[in-house]
């Protein structure tokens, strides 16, 4: 019995002790090692250091191999696993789905198989040994693909461990997406994907830079046909006024028909300078609609009528024809009559001498359709879908009209889409083309929209007025002040000129000299460029409006500009009125007239409020300013406190109200049309008025009370507003019915 590792080892068969019978328990080890064991033919001793092993270093060896738990043979199908037997191989490769497989081993010692123990590891899977006792097989499955070195080492039948390990090398190979040549492709299908999308990446930047320079350079044309177009409509108002006073003159008549013809063209200049304005609001979605509701035929008939001239010059039958019985609806007129303008202007533009230019309204169900048709070359089939892309020209027209822009169709588009209308064509070459606009009726589909402006006015086309040149017949002792701010040394000097023989008239050259001027002079009515060097029309109206001395004073603004922002942020700052370049003379002094008369009714609500007992007058269409409100309601407050002071004059109420003597009376004469001194009178007399009427006071108490020390003084004035002495007024009073 070894105790280091507790193996025990049997003398048996073929011993010199076969036979021999020994006792129990007799037994001694002596002082040299020997161990003594008493027998019945006497004692045997041996020494355990010097006994002789005899033993057998049986050999291991491999017996079978088994694939997916099938005996693999010698030779067995295409590529054999086994070229010889398996014992004389030293290395076995695998496919990729050759994954389940088992290698049998056995060691060769016949004299107890069942006591030998085996122990293997599979170098490259395992780290350490596999002790399976007596089993005599290893199974591996779903190994990776590599190469691996398989060990496997036995014990004797008698349990020892023999020096006869085999080994055996596995390799395993990879699936072709696993190979090498697979790896390679990867890298290269990995460097073919990165450098593809470099170049695409590249690509869409240079297409986006493009792209994006394009439109920076289309925005920068439209800035420059933006900033000429707002420049160009000074010059276009200085050549417009003279013109339109020239048309109200008695001329001979030849004469009279170059003018009629130049204001022609002065409106179609004018029109296409808009439409290049209303190109770039597009642009920048900064477009907003007015609509109204108008009468659709009448309206397409008149807007078609500035064609006839030019239909009548080239003998094209231009025929306008109305079957909407009278159909309303609601649409922007300006914008939609730059539709209008556009269709016209390419059938005109494309249809040869003799042929017609059908335009025809119609109804249908829920809508209203105009139809603009021509005789002209016509549009190529696969041109059709482009027509209405920006700078997009057909080029077989060119040969009949000159050559065209592309925006005038692109601005119809979107034209119509804001109007939540569709539009379409249809056209063959060589026989012309028909676009038809659908629109719908009602106001329904604008519900949706924050950029639309629904107007309560209906539209109903007028025929233009004559210019009035009689000197207006103002309520005003003194004929009203007008300052004119304008930059435009031209326009400034013709609106004097224009303004003169009706107003008194005072120029600035720009916003800083006419806030000076307002401060100085207190003018009526402020005309103001929107924009000037120094201090720009904005700047000056804030000022006027926000200082109290001068919030009253009406402001009209003139303006190149047409968008709708820039009126916005005019009227929030307290614009009286919007007047765009060009502009005729009579419309100028049509808005001066109406500013003048609103000016007048407000004299009448503020006066009707000094009196303590009067009907206060009702004026709904005129927009009456905080500030003036609050500067009268302060006012008589003052006064009711102190109307019976002696000695209550102008500078002791110009001071209360934190102004100026001169700020004072010119405020207070705008509002009132009273002087300081008969705004006091006429509220003394009010408030007297209403003592006759409501109290048993005498005339002197209520002289007094009122602040006028002569009673006859009193009478007098009060005789003066009412036709009769306080004490006629009294009798008159008490003897009405019902007092």
């Amino acid at each position: 019995f070894n105790k280091s590792n507790r193996a025990i080892e049997v003398f048996g068969k073929g011993n010199e002790l076969e036979n021999v019978e020994f006792s129990e328990a007799a037994a001694c080890r002596l002082t040299s090692g020997e161990i003594c064991f008493g027998a019945k033919s006497g004692f045997y001793s041996f020494n355990p250091e010097t006994v002789q092993r005899k033993r057998i270093n049986a050999p291991l060896v491999f017996t079978r191999l088994l694939l997916f738990n099938k005996e693999v043979t010698i030779g067995d199908g295409k590529k054999a696993l086994l070229t010889k037997q398996l014992d004389e191989t030293t290395e076995i490769r695998f496919s990729h789905r050759q994954n389940v497989f088992t290698i049998e081993f056995a060691t060769l010692d016949m004299r107890a198989p069942e006591k030998i123990q085996y122990a293997y590891r599979l170098e490259g899977f395992e780290d350490n040994w596999n002790y399976v006792e007596n089993k005599h097989f290893a199974t591996y499955t779903t190994l990776p693909a590599g190469e691996y070195t398989f060990r496997v080492k036995s014990t004797d039948s008698e349990g020892f461990w023999l020096d006869n390990e085999r080994v055996i090398q596995l390799k395993i190979l990879p699936s072709f997406w696993q190979s090498s040549f697979a790896k390679v492709l990867y890298v290269v299908l990995v460097l073919l994907i990165f450098f593809l999308t470099l170049y695409i990446f590249l690509t869409i930047f240079k297409l986006k830079n493009s792209v994006e320079i394009e439109k920076q350079m289309t925005e920068m044309k439209l800035r420059f046909f933006t900033d000429i177009s707002h420049e160009l409509r000074t010059p276009l108002t200085l050549v417009s006024l003279p013109v339109d006073t020239l048309l109200n003159e008695k001329l001979d008549g030849a004469i009279h028909e170059q003018l009629q013809l130049m204001r022609r063209n002065l409106d179609r200049v004018l029109t296409l300078i808009n439409q290049i304005l209303d190109f770039r609001k597009l642009q920048n979605n900064k477009m907003r609609l007015t609509v109204e509701e108008v009468h659709f035929g009448e309206f397409v008939r008149n807007s078609c009528s500035n064609f006839n001239e030019i239909a009548h010059s080239r003998s094209i039958d231009f025929r306008v024809i109305d079957e909407t019985d009278n159909t309303q609806v609601w649409i922007d007129t300006e914008r939609f009559d730059s539709i209008i303008y556009n269709l016209l202007s390419n059938a005109f533009k494309f249809t040869e001498q003799g042929k017609r230019i059908t335009v025809r309204t119609f109804l249908r169900p829920g809508k209203v359709v105009l139809s603009v048709a021509d005789e002209g070359v016509g549009i190529a089939l696969e041109k059709i879908n482009f027509i209405f892309d920006r700078f997009f020209s057909v080029p077989a027209l060119r040969n009949i009209a000159q050559k065209s822009t592309g925006i005038g169709l692109d601005l119809v588009k979107k034209l119509v889409d804001l109007h939540h209308a569709t539009i379409h064509v249809e056209s063959q070459q060589g026989k012309g083309s028909d676009f038809e606009i659908e629109i719908q009726t009602g106001i329904d589909h604008f519900s949706g929209d924050d950029d639309i402006i629904i107007s309560e006015q209906t539209h109903t086309p007028t025929e233009p007025q004559e210019e009035i040149n009689e000197p207006a017949d103002h309520s005003h002792s003194v004929i009203p002040l007008i300052l004119v701010v304008e930059d435009n040394d031209e326009l400034r000097q013709f609106l004097r000129t224009s303004l003169r023989n009706n107003y008194r008239v005072e120029e600035a050259e720009n916003g800083l000299v006419g806030w000076q001027k307002t401060e100085h002079l207190m003018p009526d009515i402020i005309i103001a460029d929107l924009r000037m060097p120094e201090m720009n029309g904005l700047q000056l109206l804030e000022k006027v409006k926000t200082d109290k001395r001068t919030s009253h004073i009406p402001v009209i603004m003139l303006t190149a500009v047409t968008d709708m922002e820039n009126k916005l942020a005019g009227m929030k700052a307290g614009a009286d009125d919007y007047i765009t370049k060009p502009f005729s003379s009579a419309f100028l002094h049509a808005r001066i007239e109406n500013l003048i008369k609103q000016r007048v009714q407000l004299q009448q609500y503020y006066r009707s409020q000094m009196s303590p007992g009067g009907t206060v007058i009702k004026l709904p269409p005129i927009e009456v300013q905080s500030q003036e409100e609050q500067f009268m309601k302060n006012l008589i407050e003052l006064m009711n406190e102190h109307i019976d002071n002696f000695d209550l004059n102008i500078d002791f109420l110009a001071s209360e109200m934190g102004m100026s003597r001169t700020v004072f009376f010119n405020k207070l004469k705008s509002l009132t049309g009273f002087s300081p001194v008969e705004f006091v009178r006429e509220m003394r007399i009010e408030r007297a008025a209403d003592y006759i009427r409501n109290t048993s006071y005498t005339v002197s108490e209520i002289s007094f009370r009122v602040g006028i020390e002569d009673p006859r003084y009193f009478s007098r004035c009060f005789k003066l507003k009412y036709g009769m002495t306080p004490s006629e007024y009294r009798a008159k009073q008490t003897n009405q019915p019902g007092e």
